[in-house]
């Protein structure tokens, strides 16, 4: 059942009296125009039918001589006759009148003008007639005037592009009544829209006028020619794949013009089609000192041949294709080119005006769209979208994944269409290479009977065996067959009976992702300083899963600064999480302003990453102004710049938790331990942390309070991390005697710890670790009076830039906030000043890299791929400067046998099956089985089959976790999982 609508378009409001009425009316269905209905347009005296054209449009005119100067009424209605009922293929409801309300157009002698144009838009560069309508009282003329003068003007952007003056005879007694018309010539000048101003002054002051506004066509100052303006582009309107095609170009002499041509699937539903509205009206603003270019061209020039990376120009003589030959005799050679761009070039056209380029078509079945524009002396030339069709008869495509992981087992796909009018019977085949292994397949067929307009699916089961890039390739052939396909006959096609397809398929390797990081702190005062890298691989490595990059940058928060969207390889959507994102940023703004190297591009960077952390961060916030995803995280919060009333409230809430001893209470459930130990004391030292960095008054109650507390501690019996916190907090309300109590004790634990500690241990271990260091380095940095040179800071400094990950963040998300903050403060006080250092990598295996880092450049993280791994690797800076130089090494391992505190079951269900649309849903269930009554926050990552993707209604409806993301192929989710099974689908 389908809606009929009816409305009126285009109407002015005011009717004049004496001159026709002129309007349009729409009728359509769903937006689709209606042609061939009976529409009736009625005013209050006058009932007319018309016939709807091709676009639904009626066009009517009404007499307006009987209307008295008062309010009109239009109805617009159609009517569907009993004929077209009863053949009618679909059935309408719901019929509708349109209505419109008229006013009278006043004027003191009833004398009216009207301009009315011919067309809707007017066409560039071409002369275009108005027709004006007038009715005139003869009573305010000169009884002696035998003509009367209309005086008309062409106003675009905004200026008055021409005035003229219409003369127009008159004779006596005559009823002053008709129609002239004016010629305008439309150009590039009147973009976009043209106002035309028509009036004519009486004998004694009264002025009659109308206007009236027209689109114009699109259209550009550029000329081809002397009497056109416009650039063409032409070619052949279909090819076959491989095939040669000229594209010819008319512009004006001289002009450079850029050619493109790309696959017509490219542009569907998307706004980066060229078009003339996208530009005209632009403007060009640049502080550019801009110079004419001096021209280098030489005959012959645009007879290049251009080998480009989708697309072989060529015009030159001797070329072995232009050997005639015939194409039965040649082989079908196998289609291989299926780029998305297929010509980006630039072309110069010849002092005639013209220029052309000799194409290989491309090798997909499909539409290419071609445009050019050009610029000359005369402006700017565009040329409408072209159409090339690339086609065979008979072929076969490939329905391929992205990519595929190692040992993997899918369904590849290759569709055969015949598009020959005659019947032919195929078979198929897929080549079977080391890296595809082919399931074998007894009881499929690979032989089918196709008749005209036909298609068939052949699929196959495979298996990927080797890493890396490797070609599928399938063929289909039409057989000698002279059996019978109902009632026709098999036939062999004279051309084209073979098609062969090449595509390359990316495996990617299985198990789990390892990186390995080493840094190192290279500073050279005019000498050269060397430290040597060992990249060594287990014996579990999967083979060919491992590569090695080399980075070096000329600032210590370097890596930080290059990597502020993902210093961490996590999903992101917890709470914590947001806070790696979020917290940073603060640091590194503070950092760049005191050093002063805030570029524009870092502080629109980071500011934007914190308009988003702050917002997320704000969605954890709870009523009683705690923050929490289904853990504790109000104190973490904290970290960032929160509005100072929301920072109010917030602390007011974690002071309220605590006893009034000043110790933290630890009556409220915390999921996630702080740092290494979940105690009292630790919590205590934590939050005192925080509300410190907030600059409270030293008389309130509550952080005394806190403070006592932690005086009273027991410090042999207390843990590293604490004593951390607590020298960092004492050093921040400037109790000397507490800092230098615990400084002395944490530098003695801490001399082994920080030699056996690396970052090849656990994440852990090393996260708790690497935050007890940093907190250490705090403690050292926020001393008013510090000692630039103290060896334990420096120590301290070079074992935390050797913890880094690949991206400059550390193991964790409290680690990294808290490392970036520590090492933030530090670089802020310590010069960096570096002049030119030259960094050479050396092995036995490969060439040397070298680098280059200077002041100008000391920001630019350098990288390049090491090629030999395993191998040893020598790095030397020479020169005068510090940098900070890492190797990261990347291989995959098959998943670790580790102790099992979660059940997880996985089952895949299918939901629809068939030949076209395969869906599963994916059931998956977890139980906590640990000792605890519930589990930290764990995180499940469900990893799409390779071909698969999620379904997006699904995703949402898996938001009762809250917090699920969706990237590439994987869905993610956090919870705290219970020991009942939780679910999800």
């Amino acid at each position: 059942m389908r809606m009929k609508s009816i409305e009126f378009i285009n109407l002015h409001p005011f009717y004049k009296r004496g001159l026709p009425y002129t309007g349009k009316v729409f009728c359509h269905s769903s937006e689709s125009p209606l042609s061939n209905e009976t529409v009736d347009v009625n005013d209050e005296e006058t009932h007319l039918s018309f016939l709807t054209d091709k676009n639904g449009e009626v066009h009517f005119s009404l007499d307006t001589t009987s209307w008295n100067s008062t309010l009109v009424s239009l109805k617009a209605t159609y009517k569907l006759g009993k004929d077209n009922e009863q053949n009618s293929s679909e059935s309408y409801t719901g019929v509708e009148d349109s209505f419109h309300w008229l006013k009278p157009f006043y004027s003191e002698s009833n004398s009216f003008l009207e301009i009315k144009a011919r067309n809707d838009v007017m066409p560039c560069d071409q002369e275009q007639e108005v027709q004006v309508d007038y009715i005139l009282d003869q009573n305010k003329l000169s009884s002696e005037a035998d003509h009367i003068n209309f005086y008309y003007l062409a106003i675009a952007k905004r200026k008055i592009l021409f005035n003229r003056e219409k003369r127009v005879p008159i004779l006596q007694h005559e009823n002053l009544q008709g129609s002239f018309s004016l010629t305008l010539t439309i150009g590039n000048d009147f973009l976009p829209d043209i106002k035309l101003l028509l009036y004519a002054v009486f004998l004694y002051g009264e002025v009659v006028a109308d206007m009236e506004e027209f689109q114009v066509e699109e259209c550009f100052r550029h000329k081809m020619s002397r009497n056109t303006r416009s650039v063409a582009l032409d070619f052949s309107h279909e090819k076959v794949p491989g095939s040669k095609v000229s594209l010819d170009l008319k512009a004006a002499l001289g002009s450079p013009c850029s050619v493109q041509a790309v696959d017509k699937s490219v542009l569907l539903n998307k706004d980066n089609t060229l078009i003339a509205n996208t530009i005209l009206r632009m403007k060009i603003l640049t502080n550019t000192r801009i110079k004419k270019p001096v021209s280098c061209m030489k005959p012959g020039f645009e007879k290049k041949k251009y080998i480009g990376k989708y697309s072989v120009f060529e015009n030159h003589v001797g070329h072995n294709d232009s050997v005639p030959h015939s194409d039965n005799t040649r082989k079908p050679r196998p289609r291989t080119l299926f780029p998305e761009t297929w010509i980006s070039d630039l072309v110069s056209v010849r002092d005639d005006g013209q220029a052309s380029l000799q194409a290989a078509v491309p090798d997909t079945i499909t539409e290419w769209n071609a445009n050019t524009f050009c610029v000359a002396d005369t402006g700017f030339g565009w040329s409408p979208l072209t159409t090339l069709k690339v086609f065979q008869p008979f072929f076969v495509d490939l329905s391929l994944p992205y990519s595929l992981i190692q040992g993997e087992t899918f369904s590849l796909k290759a569709t055969v269409f015949n598009c020959l009018k005659d019947c032919i019977q195929v078979r198929t085949t897929l080549t079977e290479t080391p890296e595809l292994k082919v399931d074998a397949c007894p009881e499929c067929q690979f032989t089918s009977c196709l008749c005209a307009n036909e298609a068939k699916t052949f699929e196959w089961n495979v298996t990927a065996t080797r890493l890396g890039k490797v070609n599928v390739t399938v063929s289909s052939v039409a057989e000698d067959s002279h059996n019978l396909f109902g009632n026709r006959i098999a036939v062999t096609p004279l051309q084209g009976e073979r098609d062969t397809v090449i595509k390359p398929l990316l495996l990617k390797p299985g198990g789990v992702l390892q990186e390995k990081t080493h840094y190192a702190f290279c500073c050279a005062a005019d000498n050269t300083v060397s430290e040597e890298f060992s990249l060594m691989l287990p014996a579990e490595v999967l083979e060919g899963s491992d590569r090695a990059t080399f980075s070096v940058i000329g600032d210590i928060m370097g890596p930080a600064l290059q990597n502020l969207d993902h210093l961490l390889m996590m999903p992101f959507g917890c709470g914590e999480q947001n806070m790696v994102q979020f917290a940073p940023n603060i640091f590194i703004l503070q950092y760049v302003k005191k050093t002063k190297q805030l570029y524009p591009e870092i502080e629109e960077k980071a500011l934007k990453f914190l308009r988003t952390g702050y917002q997320s961060q704000l969605l954890y916030k709870h009523d009683d102004g705690s923050y929490s995803a289904f853990g504790n995280l109000t104190t973490r919060a904290i970290h960032g710049p929160l509005d100072k009333p929301v920072l109010t409230f917030t602390s007011v809430r974690i002071m309220c938790t605590m006893l009034c001893s000043g110790c933290r209470s630890t009556s409220c459930p915390v999921a996630a331990s702080v740092g290494a130990v979940d105690d009292t004391i630790s919590l205590t030292a934590y939050i005192t942390a925080a509300l410190v960095e907030l600059h409270l008054e030293k008389n309130d109650t509550m952080l005394n309070n806190a403070l006592h507390c932690l005086k009273n501690v027991t410090l042999d019996k207390t843990s590293l991390y604490v004593k951390a916190l607590m020298a960092y907090v004492f050093t921040l309300r400037k109790d000397m005697e507490m800092r230098e109590q615990l400084l002395d004790m944490l530098e003695k634990e801490t001399a082994e710890l920080l030699t056996s500690h690396s970052s090849s241990e656990e994440s852990s271990s090393s996260s708790s670790m690497i935050e007890t260091a940093a907190y250490i380095l705090l403690a050292y940095v926020s001393k008013p009076d510090l000692a630039y040179n103290d060896a334990s800071m420096t120590k301290l400094v070079h074992w935390l830039s050797g913890q880094r990950n690949a991206f400059g963040g550390f193991a964790s998300t409290q680690d990294t906030v808290v490392s970036l903050q520590a090492l933030a403060q530090y670089a802020a006080l310590i010069s960096q000043e570096i002049r030119d250092v030259k960094v050479t990598v050396k092995s036995k295996e490969a060439s040397p890299l070298v680098f280059h880092v200077h002041r100008n450049n000391k920001l630019v993280l350098h990288q390049a791929p090491l090629p030999a791994v395993p191998g040893m690797y020598t790095v030397q800076a020479t020169g005068s400067g510090c940098v900070y130089v890492q190797t990261s090494l990347y291989y995959n391992i098959p998943p670790p046998e580790t102790e099992e505190v979660f059940v997880l079951d996985v089952e895949t269900v299918p939901r629809e099956w068939d030949d076209v649309r395969k869906q599963l849903d994916i059931h998956v269930s977890i139980s906590y089985t640990g000792s605890c009554e519930i589990s930290n926050m764990a995180l499940v990552e469900v990893e799409m089959l390779s071909g698969f993707i999620p379904v997006s209604s699904s995703v949402t409806a898996v938001r009762l976790f809250s917090l699920v993301s969706s990237e590439d192929k994987k869905i993610s989710f956090p919870d705290v999982v219970q020991p009942e099974i939780s679910k999800l689908k």
